[in-house]
């Protein structure tokens, strides 16, 4: 039956968070809502050898993520 009516060999039935169960694939795809900030640090002096420049790119982008998740209070929702 779902040959001919849906053009479909099999009919995808599959238990999802936080969807339960769902009969088809689209809710799975959907994104749930989520927070983003985004910050501009200040500008790295790129001096040095490649090495010396990217643990100074990677300290700063790490204090930077350190911090902003030390602000977060909920870590799921918040």
């Amino acid at each position: 039956m779902l040959d001919r009516v849906l053009r479909l060999k099999s009919l995808p039935i599959s238990l999802a968070l936080p969807w339960g169960l769902n009969i088809t694939d689209w809710l799975g795809h959907i994104p749930l809502p989520a927070k983003i900030v985004i910050e501009v640090q200040e500008p790295i002096e790129a001096t040095g050898d490649d090495q010396a420049v990217y643990d100074t790119v990677l300290a700063s982008l790490q204090n930077g993520v350190n911090r902003l998740a030390a602000e977060r209070h909920f870590p799921v929702i918040g």
